[in-house]
């Protein structure tokens, strides 16, 4: 199985992942990284997870973000 790190290079493309954890995915942050993005594509993938001892579960917000090698532009392409 190919890393991501060598689709990016093989690709020319950077990949970037990001993880968040919250009870309420309304006030969920989005990493800055993924709102400033110039270009490229973004997959996020939402699950759940209860740590051991936790009374409850929590949201975990999966982004993954590949952006063109030296991407620059106001547009985000999703």
């Amino acid at each position: 199985m190919q890393s991501l790190a060598d689709s990016s290079e093989a690709g020319g493309s950077v990949v970037s992942g990001y993880m968040v954890e919250t009870s309420d995915l309304d006030a969920a942050e989005v990493p800055p990284a993924v709102l400033h993005s110039a270009r490229g594509a973004l997959a996020v993938a939402v699950t759940h997870h209860r740590v051991a001892g936790a009374a409850w579960g929590q949201y975990v917000v999966m982004y993954l973000l590949v952006e063109p090698a030296g991407a620059s532009g106001p547009s985000v392409e999703l």
